[in-house]
Parts: C-alpha cells; sequence; structure tokens
C-alpha cells in the first residue's frame, strides 16, 4: 500500500508527542503519565498555499505551559520534521502553526505512484480510522434514501480499500423524503441523477432541481468531470497516434516545469486526503469535490497551453511527461467516478 505525502510527517509529530509524554516530570513521582494528545493533533494542507504544504498545530497542545517548554517543543519539533525526507523546510508561523514546505520536486515524483497505484494511491492514510458505522436504507425510491443508499455503496468501497472495518445499519424513515426516484431519473438519466446527489450537500435531494443535474457548464461536476475524461481521451488518442509511447512510468516528470502543470501534479497528492475526509464524515461529497477542482485544473491547462492548436504534446524533450501527466490526471478522474457508482455514456 503506497504512502500518502501526509503519513510520514505525521508520523514524526506524533513521536514528538510521544517523547514529551514520556519525559513528563509527573511520572517521577508516580504520578499517571499522560498519554500524548494526538487525538488533538490536526496536520492538514493551509488554506494560502504560501504557508506551505501542511500546517499542525502541534505547538497549540502546549499553549498552557512556560515559553521555555514550548521554545524547546519548538525546536523539537522542527528537527522532527525537517528530518523527513520529503521536507524541505518548516518554521512556526506567528499564529503558532507549524507550517511545513516540501521538497521542490515531491509533487512531481509522485506522478508515477499514481500511475502505478491507481486508487490504492496513498491508502495507509486510512490504516488507523478503526471501524465504524454506515447507516443505510432498505430502498433507493425516494431521493433522501438514494442519496443515503449510494453514498454507503461508495463508502464501502473506500473502506474495502484501505482494509477498514464498518458495519451496516438500517437508516430511519422520518420527515420529507424528496422526489420520487424514478421521477428524477426519467427527467435526467440515472448517471445524472445519481453524480447529483453524491456531489450536493443532504438538502439538494430534498430540493432537488433537473436544471441544476443537467446543467452544462464547468460549475457542474455532473458535467465537468465526465467532460475532461472526454477530452483528455481525445488528446491522448490524438496524441499518440501512430507512435509507439514511453511507459508513463518510467518517465522523468522533472521537466514539467510551468505552473498549471505543477498544480496538476500536487492536487492528484490530495487524492487520499479526499477519502479520509469522506470517510470521517461519512459523506462522499469530498471526493465528488475533488474530482470537480482536478477537472478545473485540467480546463485552466486545456485553455492556457492550448493543447489542441500548440505543439504543447508533441515538443521534444517534454512529449513522454506530458501525456504522462494527463494519463495520470485521467485515471484518478475515472477511478473517482467508478467509486462513487457512476458510468457516464459519452454523448
Amino acid at each position: 500500500m503506497s504512502e500518502s505525502y501526509v503519513r510520514p510527517v505525521w508520523r514524526a509529530l506524533c513521536a514528538v508527542l510521544e517523547q514529551q509524554a514520556a519525559a513528563d516530570p509527573g511520572a517521577e513521582h508516580g504520578a499517571p503519565r499522560p498519554a500524548a494528545p494526538s487525538g488533538n493533533l490536526t496536520l492538514r494542507p493551509p488554506k494560502e498555499e504560501s504557508r506551505g504544504d501542511l500546517c499542525s498545530n502541534i505547538l497549540l497542545l502546549a499553549s498552557g505551559q512556560e515559553e521555555e517548554v514550548r521554545d524547546r517543543l519548538a525546536r523539537t519539533v522542527l528537527a522532527a520534521v525537517e528530518a523527513v525526507p520529503s521536507v524541505r523546510s518548516a518554521e512556526v508561523a506567528p499564529n503558532g502553526y507549524v507550517n511545513i514546505h516540501l521538497q521542490a520536486g515531491y509533487w512531481l515524483a509522485e506522478i508515477p505512484v499514481i500511475l502505478e497505484r491507481a486508487r490504492a494511491y496513498g491508502m495507509s492514510l486510512l490504516e488507523n480510522q478503526g471501524g465504524f458505522e454506515l447507516v443505510r436504507p432498505a430502498t433507493t425510491d425516494d431521493l433522501v434514501s438514494a442519496r443515503q443508499f449510494w453514498q454507503v455503496e461508495a463508502l464501502m468501497k473506500v473502506a474495502d480499500l484501505a482494509g477498514l472495518a464498518y458495519a451496516l445499519s438500517p437508516a430511519p424513515e422520518d420527515g420529507d423524503r424528496g422526489m420520487a426516484t424514478r421521477t428524477a431519473v426519467a427527467k435526467c438519466s440515472l448517471p445524472r441523477v445519481r453524480f447529483a446527489l453524491l456531489a450536493n450537500g443532504a438538502s439538494f435531494a430534498r430540493h432537488f432541481s433537473p436544471v441544476r443535474a443537467v446543467d452544462q457548464s464547468y460549475d457542474n461536476p455532473v458535467f465537468a468531470v465526465p467532460y475532461a475524461i472526454s477530452r483528455i481521451r481525445s488528446l491522448l488518442a490524438a496524441a499518440s497516434a501512430g507512435e509507439g509511447g514511453e511507459d508513463p512510468v518510467d518517465v522523468d516528470y522533472s521537466v514539467l516545469t510551468r505552473s498549471n502543470e505543477q498544480k496538476i501534479a500536487k492536487f492528484m497528492c490530495q487524492w487520499p486526503l479526499a477519502l479520509e475526509q469522506s470517510l470521517r464524515n461519512r459523506d462522499i461529497i469530498h471526493l465528488s469535490a475533488f474530482l470537480h477542482d482536478l477537472s478545473l485544473l485540467f480546463f485552466r491547462l486545456e485553455r492556457e497551453e492550448r493543447l489542441v492548436s500548440s505543439e504543447y504534446l508533441t515538443e521534444t524533450g517534454t512529449r513522454p511527461a506530458r501525456l504522462g501527466l494527463l494519463s495520470a490526471l485521467k485515471l484518478q478522474l475515472c477511478e473517482g467516478l467508478e467509486i462513487l457508482g457512476i458510468e457516464m455514456v459519452e454523448e
């Protein structure tokens, strides 16, 4: 099972907390030794990209301690994090968070791993989630029940992929159940209804809008994600027509120096985080949002690099890496739709 970029840093932070707990002075006098408060520890991408690739609240966990203790902990944390091979640097921000910057070439080096591991990429992040309960209705007759049923189906796939245990329990029927599913399907088609429900919050099932479900705009993931897949397939087919291509796993991706390329590579590494968040919140909408955002990054690349009319996909030296990037992007979009149980028919 491949490892997410978050995992090594998380281990380093937990090790620091364990060391702090083991060195607690109270233990010398027979007092109970406190467990490392890793349950309160957070490690996530920062809201502003300028602040780094990850940020952690580990120093805030010691906010009640003396300044000297906090300073010593900060030095220990920074040394531990910077010892992780994938980390370039770390610093303490004015708000007390630790901002962490990964090595410049890390994201590009993950592209072959994504291609090899497919949906299993980075899934070791989920190993310690433990067992959980999934509440599933008996039918999909109404849209509220259908959303919950299809949601559980997708979450079961993620849990199985990560080797996590779960238990199913029946869902109570109460309140407004929304439109009859067969009515919505007659208006929009089953794949569109399913994707629209899984890409929107629970209230959308009660106030379903056929217009929103079939809207052909990039703001609508039901349109944007399948269309991105179709466009990438077309581009890859045209670029490889009559030519034998290199195995994308063996390509040198360090030649991808353009901003849009690096943003896509970095964002694809968020795949395990989207799956983790979906499981934690019992809502597959986080995976749907990830797929939508990834498709929008592709459309930006297509627009700004003029993939059809320019020599972007034929330039010597960068062609294999660019085709590999598009292949990895398409793979994640397709794998995501499969987890959601959506098979879109190209029109």
